[in-house]
């Protein structure tokens, strides 16, 4: 099914104007951590839950309406308290959990649509070096605040999913439904914005995600508000972006998986959440940008006394392009 999906990318006829806005060849590296989100409004600092993420992406344009890409990424899950070692605190609770993958996708336009297919491969649990990363970052943290940070998580290998392969398919598909542009003569503007173009856009983006790891999908809506093109040869762009999503959950070996030493997991999964997201993304020259925020409605049925409904996290992005 996943080549047949490929094969369609790749050969699919697009009408002609149809164009994928992209460089050659573009490295981004991806930071996200729940330390990185704005906890003033709706939760308090953690380490818990969704706890970081790191990602190194490759994109290279094959076509100007389509790409290939590919990378490494890692994912990595915390209970709510990471200083104790008492398994009956840890009952119900999101159990350690970490993914590490490669992942190889490819991206085609078709008129005011995107599609994507991604193949992810790896493995979940200890072996993912989840543990090992967070345990880095606690020292490190530590050794900055003069032993006053983070201990070592104190539950890795008490309540921790175990070793599994992690394999999933990965569709998704985004469509342009407005664009609005005004062209501006060279001077008009002022400062770094002079003679840019001004663009606004609403998008619909949808994705399924089907493996052994994870078992969902997701729906959203959301704008690009921004400037584009500085007058040639200085590439520039500077967007606010956000979005608002639906999810629906049907597995996630990350929440549900089997644990180690035979604990037995007792999480609930709840089978429906929503998300809002927003950043600026911008470029000048070879060099691009994006942070973020993520505001997400828990996964879990029952949810441990004092933790929020809803969980936040902070996106750091940098690109290089060529």
């Amino acid at each position: 099914m996943f080549a047949v999906i490929l094969a369609y990318l790749v050969f699919v006829t697009v009408p002609a104007g149809s164009d994928l806005s992209s460089s050659g060849f573009q490295v981004s590296l991806l930071e996200e951590n729940d330390g990185l989100g704005s906890h003033g409004f709706m939760a308090p600092v953690s380490d818990n839950y969704y706890t970081q993420g790191e990602a190194v992406r490759l994109r290279l344009q094959i076509s100007p309406v389509s790409r290939l890409t590919g990378g490494i990424r890692q994912l990595i899950y915390s209970p709510n308290n990471v200083n104790t070692t008492d398994l009956a605190e840890f009952r119900g609770d999101q159990p350690y959990a970490g993914w590490l993958f490669l992942f190889a996708g490819l991206e085609r336009q078709a008129g005011p649509w995107t599609f994507g297919g991604e193949l992810d491969a790896g493995v979940i649990g200890p072996a993912a070096e989840g543990g090992a990363a967070q345990t880095a970052f606690h020292q490190f943290i530590r050794w900055a605040e003069k032993a006053n940070g983070p201990p070592r998580p104190g539950g890795l290998g008490v309540y921790e999913v175990a070793n599994a392969p992690g394999f999933d398919v990965v569709l998704s598909a985004e469509r342009e439904f407005l664009r609005l542009t005004r062209e501006n003569a060279a001077g008009k503007g002022f400062g770094i914005f002079k003679g840019s173009t001004p663009e606004f856009n609403l998008f619909s983006t949808s994705k399924v995600e089907l493996g052994t790891v994870y078992g969902r999908g997701r729906f959203g809506a959301g704008f690009h508000a921004g400037f584009f093109g500085l007058p040639a040869p200085v590439p520039f762009e500077m967007f606010l972006t956000a979005q608002a999503e639906l999810l629906g959950i049907a597995w996630d070996r990350l929440l549900q998986g089997r644990l180690l030493r035979g604990v037995q997991n007792e999480t609930g999964l709840r089978n429906f959440s929503q998300a809002v997201n927003f950043g600026i993304k911008g470029r000048y020259r070879r060099l691009g940008f994006f942070t973020g925020q993520t505001i997400q409605k828990q996964d879990l049925v029952s949810l441990p006394p004092g933790v929020e409904l809803w969980h936040r996290y902070g996106q750091l992005e940098i690109s290089a392009f060529w």
